[in-house]
């Protein structure tokens, strides 16, 4: 599974999936071992979530600019990476307070929105999820964003069996796009703060994927999903961890493992202007974005 472009000013993640599903249809008209690998894996993308601000950064961006930079919000001003009703959606626990960049009121980022799960985007983009996670059993979701040339994997929360396995996917994702750039700028490993989820920070693609995946439902009482013993729910602030839960978790796609790549490095790789264009283009190829479909397979743990 791939998401790409939920932020608009992040074109690289659309750009990228569109020219990456493209390259894999194209080698695999004359590649009989792509053919036969198209026999047995399923691809599955949402490549440009935000379509409307993506349009509208295209056709004038100077409208679309706030005091933090391009706009990377929905129309509405809706950080729809912030607005999924995931299990950790602005809960803040042991005394934290609302994460610093939290906005409170709409804008260009970071707002998570009036409820969760208010924006029509995202309530598309749950219902392909569960379908994909919950019913075809996807081994992973790769959501693509930009600019710090890192790479996130699974939630501090989940249970320790599913970090692992998305640790060892990032490894070799990681080591994948590396290769033969050792001399220069690398992808690198970007870790979750220790209070990652219970410090008021909404609730993201990956954060109600790995969710769904680990059995949580949603919860009518408190507007997200949280856990259920069979009696009562539990609020992921509750339990802290997964693995601290004094009552089964049962996963219904336990191997299934999430990563966020974020693609390039600084504000340059931003927006759609030429020379940004000229900069993705360049890091598709140099960092093997062109072949990570066809070689996925073989990465996965």
């Amino acid at each position: 599974m791939f998401t790409g472009q939920v932020h608009a000013r992040e074109f690289a993640g659309g750009t990228y999936l569109v020219k990456m599903f493209i390259d894999l249809v194209q080698k695999a008209q004359t590649d009989k071992g792509l053919k036969e690998l198209l026999r047995h894996y399923k691809y599955v993308a949402i490549p440009i979530i935000n379509v409307d601000v993506r349009e509208a950064l295209i056709n004038d961006p100077a409208s679309w600019t706030s005091s933090s930079g391009l706009w990377k919000a929905y129309v509405n001003g809706t950080d729809g990476n912030r607005n999924f009703p995931g299990v950790l959606w602005g809960q803040v626990s042991k005394g934290n307070r609302l994460k610093w960049n939290i906005r409170l009121t709409p804008g260009g980022d970071n707002y998570p929105g009036k409820t969760a799960g208010s924006c029509p985007e995202t309530q598309a983009v749950m219902k392909w999820l569960y379908h994909y996670i919950i019913v075809d059993k996807a081994r992973c979701l790769l959501d693509m964003h930009q600019q710090g040339s890192i790479i996130y994997a699974g939630k501090e929360w989940s249970t320790r069996a599913q970090e692992k396995t998305a640790e060892e996917l990032r490894k070799k994702v990681m080591s994948f796009l590396n290769r033969g750039n050792s001399s220069g700028r690398t992808y690198k490993i970007a870790e979750d703060e220790p209070e990652y989820g219970l410090n008021g920070t909404g609730s993201t693609i990956t954060d109600y994927a790995v969710s769904l995946a680990s059995g949580a439902k949603f919860s009518v009482a408190m507007g997200f999903s949280a856990y259920t013993d069979g009696e009562r729910e539990y609020m992921l602030m509750e339990l802290g961890d997964l693995d601290k839960a004094k009552f089964p978790i049962n996963a219904p796609n336990p191997e299934f493992s999430t990563l966020t790549i974020e693609i390039g490095l600084g504000q340059k790789y931003l927006g759609n202007s030429a020379s940004t264009r000229k900069l993705i283009a360049t890091e598709y190829k140099k960092y093997h974005f062109d072949a990570l479909l066809e070689s996925l397979p073989e990465l996965l743990p």
